[in-house]
């Protein structure tokens, strides 16, 4: 059984029900709230459009960890045995847990991802997030994909990058700034 947990944080409600739209039928979810100010907004949009999900409220934004976490803690106490980890603005193809399928028989699979290293549309097995040791809540947000999949590697996991699986990521919206006539963004 494989649980779709989707992160929340202010997310724009209707590509947050594009999100969903694209991966329900396909797992059975859960959404993780950290504390967003929309919160009423997500609740009415989630809650009167689909059945089956759970909306985990945390008081205040407490780290994308925490929330990855939460999601595999829930997944344990309803006996899932993958979490398909989403951001709120990725929309998942409509093919892709028949495509994962492909690959749950690997041997010591820790996690299947679209692309390198990211925690959106990441299926990884409950048994080897518990292996590890979890996600560092110490982190918040920043490195936390890439200290979860150096974890794996060291406790001899696979992470297979499957190039079939298209998926739509925005980007995070940064700011522009300019220091010493040197413009960035962060």
């Amino acid at each position: 059984m494989i649980l779709a947990g989707i992160t929340l944080f202010n997310p724009d409600v209707a590509r947050l029900e594009e999100n969903i739209s694209s991966i329900y039928g396909q797992v059975d979810r859960v959404c993780v709230d950290n504390g967003s100010d929309n919160i009423k907004n997500i609740e009415d949009c989630v809650l009167n459009n689909w059945k089956n999900i759970t909306i985990i409220k945390n008081g205040k934004n407490e780290g994308i960890a925490k929330a990855l976490n939460q999601m595999f803690e829930f997944a344990i106490e309803q006996q899932y045995e993958y979490v398909l980890t989403l951001d709120q603005d990725s929309v998942c193809p409509d093919n892709i847990i028949e495509e994962y399928n492909k690959y749950l028989d690997e041997h010591k699979l820790g996690s299947l991802c679209p692309h390198k290293c990211i925690t959106s549309a990441s299926l990884v097995p409950v048994s080897a997030w518990n292996d590890v040791g979890g996600f560092n809540e110490e982190l918040f947000i920043d490195f936390v994909d890439h200290d979860f999949c150096a974890k794996l590697k060291e406790h001899g996991y696979r992470i297979l990058q499957i190039g079939s699986v298209k998926l739509s990521h925005e980007l995070g919206k940064g700011k522009n700034y300019s220091i010493l006539g040197v413009k960035f963004t962060a």
